[in-house]
């Protein structure tokens, strides 16, 4: 589900995702799901990210990965990893960012 958040810095909205999400290896291949929290960063240059909450021992939770993350039936190039900080619930809050183009969520 797409929502927006109001910046702290001022009255704008801020294009954000939380919901559920598919990450892919570049052929396509499913490699991992999860539940993704992305907003955008930037609005001026649409730079966006966040995080990917995985299972512990989950394939991204150990390595940097390049591939595309599906949210809302569309995707984008991102870079994955490795894993962060401790989730709830035996969760990986895994790092992601957009490489190219818009924010899968936006529009």
């Amino acid at each position: 589900m797409t929502t927006d958040a109001t910046s702290p810095e001022s009255s704008t909205h801020v294009p954000s995702f939380r919901g559920p999400a598919r990450f892919f290896d570049d052929s396509g291949m499913l490699i991992d799901v999860g539940r993704a929290e992305l907003t955008v960063t930037d609005p001026e240059t649409g730079a966006w990210g966040g995080h990917l909450y995985l299972f512990k021992g989950a394939a991204l939770t150990s390595k940097r990965i390049v591939g595309l993350l599906e949210v809302g039936g569309r995707r984008a190039r991102v870079v994955s990893g490795p894993g962060g900080a401790p989730g709830a619930d035996d969760l990986v809050a895994v790092p992601i960012q957009g490489l190219d183009g818009p924010a899968p969520f936006e529009g």
